[in-house]
């Protein structure tokens, strides 16, 4: 639409400077023309690669053909989902993780604590049968006590690594906890920006539509040249060209948000309205 707006408009010019009645400016409009043809290949080259990595990640040589459909774009969530930032932060795989090194470590530290203490055990067996000389209630093996007087030492040494290695695991668990709040504080700051941006982009875009109805009815009752009407529809587009950035920069932003904060996949995008 743009290139088809910048061809009409190259032509309005040559055909004024024709009769005189403008300045010659056909060069500058069909520089225009060519550099807009030179980025629509540059969108098709990437276009075509995004597709190509879409197919590698899914683990197919061949691009699935729908995905070079045209179509409108897609509008990206009105909004990420809410939830406590404790529990968002917590389903992040690395928070995960240290969480459970510290819960590791803690059980390691009673374990080793327990070491400590003597330990009664109840070995043997009680027989039913007739006793003996040397049991006379029929008691084999009996019970036995445990008491780490000669490795107790040791035994602490080993409770003092273990406190150390939980020292550790916490230290690394909450490094992990106010990293992941960093990235989810900045996700979600870059999301609002790109929020705010699609809104006012949008809300711009009515002046410019409005602004080209206007002059296409002016021209067609004689009041406004061609030139003029070329223009607007120029502009029109271009407001739609910026729209349609920003909207994509506000998908790829509530993508990092998500990933921010270790959320489920955002909902299925809806259709752009325009």
């Amino acid at each position: 639409a743009l290139l088809a707006a910048q061809e009409r408009r190259a032509g309005s010019a040559r055909s004024r400077a024709r009769i005189g009645l403008a300045p010659p400016g056909a060069d500058a409009d069909g520089a225009a023309v060519a550099e807009t043809q030179a980025e629509l290949a540059r969108f098709d080259a990437r276009a075509a690669a995004l597709r190509q990595q879409i197919a590698t990640l899914l683990g197919t040589p061949v691009p699935d053909a729908t995905l070079g459909a045209s179509g409108r774009q897609p509008l990206p969530p009105d909004s990420p989902e809410a939830g406590r930032p404790a529990d968002l932060l917590r389903a992040r795989p690395d928070v995960r993780a240290a969480e459970q090194r510290v819960l590791k470590a803690a059980a390691d530290v009673g374990i080793a604590k327990a070491d400590l203490y003597p330990k009664l055990r109840l070995g043997g067996t009680i027989g039913v049968g007739l006793p003996s000389a040397s049991s006379p209630l029929g008691l084999a093996g009996g019970p036995s006590l445990q008491i780490p007087l000669f490795d107790h030492g040791r035994r602490e040494a080993a409770v003092d690594a273990r406190r150390a290695a939980l020292d550790e695991a916490l230290a690394a668990y909450r490094q992990a906890v106010l990293t992941a709040y960093q990235e989810a504080a900045g996700a979600l700051a870059n999301w609002r920006a790109a929020r705010r941006a699609t809104i006012g982009l949008a809300a711009a875009i009515e002046a410019d539509r409005r602004q080209a109805r206007r002059l296409g009815v002016l021209y067609r009752e004689g009041l406004a040249d061609a030139g003029g009407r070329a223009d607007a529809d120029a502009d029109l587009i271009q407001a739609q060209r910026r729209l349609a950035a920003a909207r994509e920069a506000e998908g790829l932003a509530t993508v990092a948000l998500y990933k921010a904060l270790g959320a489920a996949s955002p909902p299925p995008a809806q259709e752009a309205r325009g």
